[in-house]
This record gives C-alpha cells, sequence and structure tokens, in this order.
C-alpha cells in the first residue's frame, strides 16, 4: 500500500480495528475549581478568584492543604527551577541572551486571602507558609503550606474561596506572555495530588507534594473546571475545554469575557492572542460516540497551513485510537505561537497543546526538508494519552510520561510519512527519530549510570535527564516490539489504556499491564530494562584468521610417526595430518566451535561450555563465493582458514540478540544467542575465511545505543566509513532543524 493511501486510511480512521469506545467522564472527580481571571497583556498581570472543592477520599481526617505556585518559579533567580535550569543541562538556558530579549522577565503568583467554608458555620481565614520539602531553598516559593481552620474529615467535602495576583513571566519555558501572544499555564493556585494507600505504591495516605523543578513537570488529581477569562476585546482566546454556548457578554469598557468547562482533566490552561485565527474542523474520532472538535489558534499568517496541522491532528488520534483507546473528550486545541512566544512551544496541557513556532521558515530548507515542525505537534497530541489520560507522575516518574510518549510520536510519524522518514529526509536520506536517539545515547555512554525507574526525577545525574526520559524510554518500548512484534506491545498499551484511564499509573502498574495484555516474556525484558543501570551494549571485540597449519611436534600416522619441525611440516606430512573434523560435513552443514563462559546470578549458576555446533548455511551468494575463490589451486588440494571471534554483551537475562557469522565463500549463518553470558567466542576451520561478524543485523535492540561496535570486518570497508560519515552529518542537520524543541 502506498504511503498517501495508507496516511489517508489513517486520517479517515478507515481500515483499523478500533477498541470498543471509552467508558463517559465521570460526572464528578470530587475536585471542583470555578475560577474567575482578568488578564490585562500589555502589562502581564491578572487578578482571579476560586472557589477550590475537594472531598477527602481517605478514613482519616485532614488538617493541612499544600498549594502549588508554579509561576513562583520564575521570579528570581534563586528559585529552584532557575537555580537547576542553570546546571542541570536539561534546557541549555542562556540567561545572558534572555535578558537582552526580556529586561524585565520575571513572573510571581501571590496568594492575597484563604477562606474555609463550611455549611451553617461562618467563613474562616486560613494561613500558609511555604514550604521547601525537596531541597529546603528559602527562596523557593512554588509550593505553600495551608492550615485548615477546620479539619476535613474522611469522606467530607472542603471548600476554600481564594483570591490571588501576579504576573506572567516572559516565557522563560512552557508559560508567560511576549507581544501580542500570552500562553497561560500553572497560573493559578493549585491543589496538590491526594494520594490514598495503594496508589502508586503508597503505604498511606498523604499528600504527593513536590516543588517545581526544571527537569520535572506536574501531576494532579483529576479535576472539573468551570473557567470564566477576562481578556481585552478583539483578542482571541483558546483554553482547555469547551467554550460554553452564549457565555461570551461585553464586560467593562474594552474587554470580553470567555467561559470554558471540562469535566475529568488534571489541569487548565488557555492562550491569548492579538490578530489570531480560531480555525475549527469537526473530526469524527474512531472508537468514541460523538465528534471532536479541533481547533488551531494561530497568528494569522498562520491561515494557509491549518491543513497541514489539522491533519497531523487527524493522524496522531487515528493511530492511538486503533492501538491504544480511544480519545475521549469533545474538544481538542491546537496553538502555534509567536516567534517572540518561542519558549512556550512544546508543551501541552489537558485538550490544549501547543506546537513549535511554524512561520515562512517552516517551507524554508532545511526545515521544509525534515518533519521536525510536524513531530514537535505529534508529540504533544500523544501527551494527550501520557499523561492527560494515563496521569502518572512526572515529577517521579519522567520516563513513563515522555518515554511512551515519544514512542508513540515515532510510530504517528511512519505512519504518516512513511517507515524510516518519521524525521522526514536531509540531504536526500532517511532521517528516523530512533536513529537520532541512539545517536544521543551513544554519546552520553558511561554517564548514564541510573536506572530508569530511579526518583525523582530531578535527581537524575546533570546533562543525561533529556536522553533518560525520552531517548532511553521510546527505545526501550521499540526494542520491545521488535522482540516480541508489535501486535503484542499494542495488546498490552491497549490494557494499560483500559485499566488505568483517568487514574495515576506507576511502573509496576505498567509492567502488570503489559504482562496481562503482551506476555510475561515483553514485560520480562521491560522490567529488566527499566532495572539495569546502564544500557545494553553488544559488540564485537576479535576477529582474526590464519592459514592453518600443523603446529610442530610428533604424531602418529598409519606410515609411522611424523615429525613437524619448527619450521612447518612438508606438505606431504602436512596434508595427511589435516584430515579434520568440524569442516563441513555430507549435509552441508558449517561447523562452529562456541565458547560459552556461562552465567553466575544468585541461587542459579549455569556453568560455561564449548562445543562444536552445526549449523544449515544460508544461501550462498555465489558473486562473492566465486570471487573469494580465486584461482585453484594447482593439485586441488584446499587451504583451510582458522578463525577466531569474540564478541560481548551486557549479560542481560532477557535481551537475546542473533550473531551473524559471514564468509568469503559466500555463505552465511545466525547463532541466536540467549545474551545471559558476558561474552561468547566462536572459532571456524574451513577453506572459507570468516570476513565478518555482525551483531543484531535486523536491528531489533534499538536500545543498544552503540551501534557503529556492533560489527566487525577482517578488512576495513571504505564504503562503511563514508556511508557512516554521511550518516552522521545527516543527524547532526536534524538536529538543527529542531528535535529539541519537545526535549
Amino acid at each position: 500500500m502506498s504511503v498517501a493511501r495508507r496516511s489517508l486510511l489513517l486520517v479517515l480512521g478507515l481500515a483499523v480495528v478500533v477498541p470498543a469506545p471509552a467508558d463517559p467522564a465521570p460526572s464528578s472527580t470530587g475536585l471542583e475549581y470555578r475560577i474567575e481571571v482578568r488578564v490585562d497583556p500589555a502589562d502581564r498581570r491578572f487578578e482571579g478568584r476560586q472557589t477550590l472543592r475537594w472531598r477527602n477520599p481517605s478514613a482519616t481526617a485532614v488538617e493541612t492543604a499544600p498549594l502549588h505556585l508554579y509561576l513562583n518559579a520564575f521570579a528570581n533567580r534563586s528559585s529552584t527551577w532557575l537555580q537547576e535550569s542553570a546546571y542541570s543541562g536539561f534546557r541549555r538556558f542562556d540567561f545572558k541572551d534572555f535578558y537582552r530579549r526580556f529586561p524585565d522577565p520575571w513572573g510571581w503568583i501571590e496568594v492575597e486571602r484563604v477562606l474555609q467554608k463550611t455549611p451553617g458555620e461562618p467563613a474562616l481565614e486560613v494561613p500558609w507558609k511555604a514550604v521547601q520539602p525537596d531541597d529546603g531553598n528559602p527562596l523557593d516559593r512554588t509550593l505553600i503550606e495551608l492550615q485548615l481552620a477546620r479539619p476535613v474529615a474522611a469522606g467530607r467535602w472542603m471548600e476554600l474561596e481564594i483570591t490571588f495576583s501576579g504576573r506572567l513571566p516572559n516565557p522563560f519555558a512552557r508559560t508567560g506572555c511576549a507581544g501580542e501572544y500570552c500562553l497561560v499555564g500553572q497560573w493559578f493556585p493549585k491543589l496538590a495530588a491526594f494520594e490514598t494507600r495503594g496508589v502508586r505504591g503508597a503505604r498511606e495516605d498523604h499528600w504527593a507534594a513536590r516543588q517545581f523543578h526544571a527537569t520535572a513537570e506536574f501531576y494532579a488529581n483529576f479535576a472539573d473546571y468551570d473557567v470564566t477569562i477576562e481578556a481585552p476585546a478583539g483578542w482571541t482566546v483558546g483554553a482547555t475545554g469547551r467554550r460554553v454556548s452564549g457565555s461570551e457578554r461585553a464586560a467593562e469598557a474594552g474587554t470580553r469575557s470567555h467561559r470554558f468547562v471540562q469535566q475529568a482533566v488534571h489541569d487548565f490552561a488557555f492562550v491569548l492572542g492579538r490578530d489570531f485565527i480560531d480555525a475549527v474542523q469537526t473530526l469524527d474520532a474512531p472508537g468514541r460516540a460523538g465528534t471532536v472538535e479541533i481547533h488551531l489558534v494561530a497568528p494569522r499568517e498562520e491561515t494557509r497551513r491549518v491543513e497541514r496541522w489539522m491533519r497531523v491532528c487527524r493522524a496522531t488520534l487515528a493511530t492511538l485510537a486503533r492501538a491504544v483507546g480511544p480519545y475521549p473528550y469533545p474538544t481538542l486545541t491546537i496553538v502555534v505561537p509567536t516567534a517572540l512566544g518561542d519558549r512556550t512551544e512544546g508543551m501541552e496541557y489537558p485538550t490544549l497543546v501547543v506546537s513549535s513556532v511554524a512561520g515562512d521558515a517552516l517551507e524554508s530548507w532545511p526545515r521544509s526538508a525534515s518533519a521536525m515542525a510536524d513531530n514537535t505537534l505529534i508529540h504533544e497530541l500523544v501527551h494527550q494519552y501520557f499523561y492527560g489520560l494515563l496521569a502518572s507522575n512526572e515529577q517521579e516518574n519522567a520516563f513513563l510520561d515522555e518515554g511512551l510518549t515519544s514512542y508513540w510520536q515515532i510510530r504517528v510519524a511512519e505512519d504518516l510519512f512513511g517507515p524510516g522518514h518519521s524525521g522526514g529526509t536531509l540531504f536526500g536520506r532517511e532521517a528516523p527519530i530512533a536513529e537520532f536517539f541512539r545517536l544521543g545515547l551513544g554519546a552520553l555512554g558511561e554517564k548514564i549510570d541510573e536506572p530508569l525507574r530511579h526518583q525523582p526525577t530531578f535527581l537524575f545525574k546533570p546533562t543525561t535527564h533529556a536522553m533518560q526520559f525520552y531517548a532511553r524510554g521510546a527505545l526501550t518500548i521499540m526494542t520491545a516490539e521488535r522482540l516480541f512484534g508489535r501486535e503484542r506491545i499494542d495488546a498490552g498499551f491497549a490494557t494499560y489504556y483500559r485499566q488505568w484511564r483517568m487514574r495515576h499509573p506507576a511502573p509496576e502498574d505498567f509492567l502488570a499491564a503489559m504482562a496481562e495484555g503482551a506476555g510475561r516474556e515483553p514485560a520480562a525484558f521491560l522490567r529488566e530494562a527499566f532495572d539495569r543501570p546502564r544500557l545494553p551494549d553488544y559488540r564485537v571485540e576479535t576477529l582474526r584468521c590464519e592459514r592453518l597449519g600443523v603446529p610442530p611436534g610428533s604424531y602418529p600416522s598409519p606410515d609411522g610417526r611424523i615429525e613437524v619441525p619448527l619450521e612447518g611440516a612438508g606438505e606431504d606430512a602436512q596434508w595427511r595430518l589435516m584430515d579434520l573434523p568440524h569442516t563441513r560435513d555430507a549435509e552441508g552443514r558449517v561447523w562452529v566451535e562456541i565458547s560459552d563462559p556461562g552465567r553466575h546470578r544468585p541461587g542459579a549458576a549455569v556453568e560455561g561450555t564449548v562445543s562444536w555446533q552445526g549449523f544449515v548455511p544460508e544461501q550462498a551468494d555465489a558473486a562473492a563465493a566465486e570471487a573469494a575463490s580465486g584461482p585453484e589451486e594447482e593439485d586441488d588440494r584446499p587451504t583451510l582458514q582458522a578463525c577466531r571471534a569474540q564478541v560481548a554483551g551486557p549479560a542481560w537475562d532477557h535481551l537475546p540478540v542473533d550473531v551473524q557469522l559471514v564468509f568469503d565463500d559466500g555463505l552465511v549463518i545466525t547463532d541466536h544467542w540467549d545474551g545471559r553470558a558476558p561474552w561468547r567466542a566462536y572459532r571456524t576451520q574451513r577453506r572459507g575465511r570468516l570476513v565478518e561478524v555482525r551483531i543484531d543485523p535486523t536491528h531489533r535492540i534499538l536500545l543498544d545505543g552503540s551501534p557503529a561496535d556492533n560489527g566487525r570486518r577482517l578488512e576495513a570497508d571504505p564504503r562503511f566509513t563514508a556511508e557512516w560519515s554521511g550518516w552522521m552529518t545527516a543527524l547532526a542537520q536534524l538536529l538543527a532543524a529542531g528535535l529539541s524543541l519537545w526535549l
């Protein structure tokens, strides 16, 4: 099937098997926000009032309540977020350049008053204090703790009325105002997630509250939102959720109000833009009752690219609906930021995502040759599932969010652009995203020495965060797919979605769903890959050949003993002695001596072995065999070659690999190695020389970050050197085209 036709089927949702429709969103989540906010983009100021209602799901009374004040991360250089940005290497942030662009960039939020309301009782004022449970930084005010005036009994509701105000920053990352564009995210006092016993393995009921960290994002319980935004008249407004019909009304001179509602989401964000469009299309989304209303909120010059972004959106929802589960919400908004607001790009919020800056540069080289702008949007749309619907704790297990999203980003991009073209093309070459990920992992090398399940997220080794969360997570799933089959992995994801949609899964929950849906073997591999501190590295360590002669010494023969001098035997003596077994038998098998040192695990040691094994070779390459044969010997006696090769690996229990031996007479044999020993050696003695050893010849082990050492030739091949150099150049151009937008 052609790429164009396959893409069309995906867009239309045809010829696909779609899981059963999702249950409707619950009518109440136990958490409700009603917020009214007024925003003045001219001075980036806002003021708001919110009513927060929360039902205590635990069996005991609650006396405190933490609130996130995320905008305070951008209040001063001493906030934990900005300190970590300076040394983590995650954001590559140039403060000097930023100050040149924005002399007064600071943003903040202040809680002015909190009242606790109880039916039949007078409202009581609630005191609070800033807390820093993660690092003790007294200048970080991204988390406060309320000391409730009245404890909230088990099963009862808490109602707080909160007045707040603040200023949006110029965009450091994720949120802020620049010129006539504002992306307003993490802007209101937000109740921390509450976990009851058993949720993500919690041993007791507790608040799961952390400060705002540069390498982590957000974690919250699902809530029902009703938000009214007052903005300047003439500005376009888009937001999480559904615009309530007839809600726009004239407010005081020069402003208008916009009301949006949405049930069962864990965050709320909105966008303001002057001279922006709000293009709308309706999608009959696969697997759900009713349609999805898709909005594109973008600078007016993006009008001619509306169909491009809509096509990406339709394809993303179709791929995910087919393999994982249907998108349950009735709306989805795509935001294209302005160039001045570029640091808000590549962000995800429930039912609202921010793509990359587009503009005319999108049609100019090198961006026109790549698909990186499309990939940015795909990535953020996939986040509607991970963590939009499968709301793992991104502050503790970022790979469950970013890694799974990056895997499905590649899947969607391949469906849309064709296999091997997930990143488009560069200089006529395929530019698959997975290969860039492998390059990034290989560049980090020994710096990666922590398991993916390490937590919390912000304490991964500096400079390794992005490759760990995104690349390592994605390539782990891709390796499982290539080892065990796409159908099994898709079944695991469908089970994960069905069991944990609109809940808060932990790594163990994901593994259990994979074991149920995909089977024990994929789940066992994933568990090992999540728990191992280092990346697997298969490599060919040695390969050498020599003419097989008879070692000096004394040997018996039918004609009496033969003495072989140190200088070597005479012709007659040598060939009489070289009637050797294990060269090639009458059935055409190639015999190989294999040395395996065994493996040693606590309570499960396996002894090593040395054995000759016969392999049925793959069909010989006739041209190679003819070229290798050369002129026949005068007496037609074969010249035997003794060849040795040694390979090494990570000694994982669930990472088998193929080792291919290529001979110069055109024969090829493949050894299916279980990979459980740290090394493996091969010895052959036959006319054909062993000229090449290839580990993982079908490229299943994408998690191996150093593929260049997976092969070795007896003699260097200049064509490989040229090809590798060209590929490295292409990947460098791919990075320049903008892959880091969503990292």
